[in-house]
């Protein structure tokens, strides 16, 4: 017999497991949680990232494509980075919490009349001014077809596969 309230050790003990039991149930949807909505998710196809550190170590975070500033559309994952569809892609891992994942395909996302400067950093480019002395190039027109003709006599066609795309590349103002 127990003595009067006091409850029974089994109930006790089964209290402790359900409470154990919730307990790494809330870890384990947390995790899940933070993997798949949290800050550190893998860049999605479709979707655009940022590109900082070296080109020894890259560091990806996933951005919005419609922002003032240099970004990479997310064009293809692969296994390897000589699976991309076309040499211009700019090929690399990706990790997640020390784990590489598959090789991502980048393409650069540029906006029509921006210019641009190519430079040795991680990310390629950057956006200047069209009447900097340092512009490379402005884009004249994107077209969503892989067609250098589009182009026609306006400018270099730069074209993609996958997504299809052509953006046509003229000389600064």
């Amino acid at each position: 017999m127990h003595a009067r309230g006091t409850a029974p050790v089994r109930r006790r003990r089964g209290l402790w497991a359900l409470a154990v039991a919730l307990v790494v149930g809330v870890l384990i949807a947390g995790f899940v949680l933070i993997d798949r909505y949290g800050a550190n998710r893998p860049p999605e196809v479709g979707g655009c990232v940022q590109l900082s550190g070296s080109r020894e170590d890259v560091d990806v975070v996933s951005a919005n494509c419609e922002i003032d500033q240099v970004t990479w559309l997310v064009a293809k994952e692969v296994v390897t980075t000589q699976d991309c569809p076309a040499d211009n892609y700019l090929a690399i891992h990706s990790e997640r919490w020390g784990d590489e994942l598959d090789a991502l395909c980048l393409m650069p996302n540029l906006r029509d009349g921006d210019c641009y400067r190519e430079t040795d950093q991680v990310s390629g480019f950057s956006e200047v001014a069209c009447t900097d002395e340092t512009a490379d190039f402005r884009v004249a027109g994107i077209h969503q077809a892989e067609d250098p003709t589009l182009c026609g006599d306006v400018g270099a066609p730069y074209t993609f596969p996958e997504p299809a795309r052509t953006y046509c590349l003229v000389e600064p103002d």
